[in-house]
């Protein structure tokens, strides 16, 4: 299976942290705790994702805030609604920024087994 290359997923992941944060937005809880908590999930990720990409910076992430980061993806996917689904290539994107992330933090990271090792990335 072709898997994008990392800049690609570094689009991926500011599309998807900049539409989460039209769709806060639009139900006027842009500011609530939850979307700021959320909007700092999505920022990790894109960090990441430019990390993956090429970029030197730092890695200062407590094994839960990586942890999280991928869960997040993950009940993306599992929480959208239908319409999701058909939009062209955005379920595919984020499941390769998922496995992307994970496999980078369990075996290049030194990460501890996800809690969830029915959903590990193979």
């Amino acid at each position: 299976m072709n898997r994008p290359p990392p800049f690609q997923l570094v689009q991926i992941a500011r599309e998807e942290r900049s539409r989460r944060k039209v769709a806060w937005e639009r139900v006027g809880k842009l500011d609530s705790p939850i979307a700021i908590e959320d909007e700092i999930i999505w920022s990790n990720i894109e960090h990441f994702a430019r990390i993956l990409n090429g970029e030197r910076r730092p890695i200062h992430w407590p094994v839960e805030h990586k942890r999280i980061m991928v869960e997040s993806i993950a009940a993306t996917l599992r929480k959208a609604p239908e319409a999701f689904y058909a939009l062209p290539g955005k379920v595919r994107g984020l499941r390769d920024l998922q496995y992307a992330i994970q496999f980078t933090l369990l075996y290049v990271l030194d990460q501890p087994a996800p809690e969830h090792p029915e959903r590990a990335a193979a």
